[in-house]
């Protein structure tokens, strides 16, 4: 199973805490860092919470290295998001003035 490899490489490029990755996607912090430790997942549906933020399939998180062109992918999804959020709150801070 490449899990372990997998969430490391994806926190290490969206600059993601494992924290953050877990408030994300409504996992419980232990969960991640026992995938981060390589206990292996046993709850489908949190591995699919994860695969599915993650823009993979289960099966891609999984088994495949995704240490290439798939993780791009999911950066450029993490900037976008980033941005309109601090888009947002510079809306907000117009707002209040």
């Amino acid at each position: 199973m490449k899990v372990k490899q997998n969430i490391a490489h994806f926190i290490e490029k969206s600059g993601l805490t494992a924290s953050a990755l877990a408030r994300k996607t409504n996992l419980p912090k232990t969960t991640i860092a026992n995938w981060l430790a390589g206990v292996a997942p046993r709850d489908l549906n949190q591995l699919k919470k994860l695969a599915d933020y993650m823009n993979v399939t289960i099966d891609a998180l999984t088994f495949q290295d995704l240490s290439n062109s798939e993780i791009q992918q999911i950066n450029k999804m993490s900037d976008l998001e980033n941005f309109f959020q601090g888009d947002f709150r510079i809306s907000i801070q117009r707002l209040k003035k």
